[in-house]
């Protein structure tokens, strides 16, 4: 019975679209880390020839292209920090700043039901909450103490949510099965006479509506 079952059609089928799907997310893959090397290499180029401002946007775009375990979002990581801290010493505020948001935003980017690197976002903040007063015009400074301005900035911070988890998995899950199932409507759907035979498609159709829900509901609530 298990080998009758193992040689059915829809056994087939379904390998088929499985096998489809891994090698869909093993190119997909290769894509990201390959952009992602070519943002760092850029980065790279920028900051040794002294375009700080172009090597943040670089690094920016070579931590969005995350892969876990990647040497080059890894090192992107650390140049922006790099930048943000060789920036205060130069009195630079602006260009830290920039650093400092550019890190911070790039991680929240990256999150799905866990957060890389967690550790540089509260590092971010800081910093960024110690250097926001100083863009403060005068007027408004005065009101307040450095300290107080320092303390406001950070509650600011300390609002923003994470993402729900089951949410996260469920767009993600969502995702997969939307994308899973037109595959295997396009390779297991019959057409006769140029005409659809729905009565082979309907299961996969019916994949395809709660797979596509399932992404759009956790996209709205994660």
């Amino acid at each position: 019975m298990m080998s009758a079952l193992l040689r059915s059609p829809l056994t087939r089928h379904i390998g088929l679209a499985l096998g489809a799907l891994l090698t869909a997310c093993v190119f997909f893959a290769v894509a990201v880390a390959y952009r992602s090397q070519q943002e760092f290499a850029r980065a790279e180029a920028a900051y040794q020839s002294g375009a700080y401002a172009e090597a943040i946007t670089h690094y920016e775009r070579t931590i969005k292209w995350y892969l876990p375990y990647s040497g080059s979002v890894r090192r992107a990581v650390g140049r922006l920090c790099d930048i943000g801290v060789a920036a205060e010493s130069r009195a630079d505020t602006s260009l830290a700043l920039a650093a400092y948001r550019a890190l911070r935003g790039s991680l929240f980017a990256i999150q799905s039901f866990y957060v890389p690197y967690p550790e540089w976002i509260p590092k971010c903040e800081a910093r960024i909450a110690a250097l926001m007063p100083n863009t403060m015009q005068s007027k408004y400074k005065a009101r307040a103490s450095h300290e107080q301005h320092q303390a406001r900035f950070l509650q600011m911070f300390e609002r923003n949510p994470a993402p729900q988890l089951g949410w996260t998995l469920l767009l993600e899950l969502g995702f997969l099965a939307w994308v899973g199932a037109t595959i295997g409507l396009i390779w297991n759907v019959d057409i006769r006479d140029g005409r659809w035979v729905w009565r082979y498609g309907w299961g996969w159709s019916s994949g395809i509506a709660l797979g596509f829900a399932a992404w759009i509901i956790g996209m709205l609530y994660a």
